[in-house]
């Protein structure tokens, strides 16, 4: 865990994956895992419930707009979406921007200054324009820590 060894009691993770292995491999675990992919996108939590999605090494592969459509639906209003983007061409990002923004998401775009991989950057998505700028100020801090 990103905490130590146990997970803070106000805490609740839930994992999700497009692979079925992966998803079983958790579940075999006792840990709460699940499907995200194409059709299979109902996630086990009310509207409104999530604070804090990170989707790492997951934009480059075609994610369908009914994802962002759930995953909208299960944002809190001051809720964010922490993303890299990369290895996509600058029509390919227009067109995830676009389907994105269709949801209703808003989104906040970073570019990645150490170059952690080809036309890497981090894209936060959120409904509050100055949640995603707290979000920004603070993720910026964070690679700028970085060695």
């Amino acid at each position: 865990p990103v905490f130590g060894d146990e997970t803070p009691s106000e805490m609740h993770y839930v994992l999700s994956d497009s692979d079925s292995e992966v998803v079983a491999f958790h579940s075999e675990r006792k840990s709460e895992c699940y499907a995200f992919s194409g059709e299979i996108c109902n996630l086990p939590a009310k509207p409104d419930y999530f604070e804090m999605v990170i989707a790492v090494f997951v934009l480059h592969f075609p994610f369908p707009k009914k994802q962002f459509t759930e995953l909208y639906n299960r944002l809190s209003l001051s809720g964010v979406i922490i993303a890299n983007v990369y290895r996509r061409s600058s029509e390919a990002r227009e067109r995830l921007t676009s389907e994105i923004i269709e949801t209703g998401f808003k989104i906040k775009k970073i570019i990645d200054s150490a170059n952690l991989c080809r036309d890497h950057e981090y894209w936060i998505l959120g409904k509050s324009d100055a949640q995603l700028e707290n979000c920004a100020v603070t993720l910026k801090e964070l690679i700028d820590r970085q060695p």
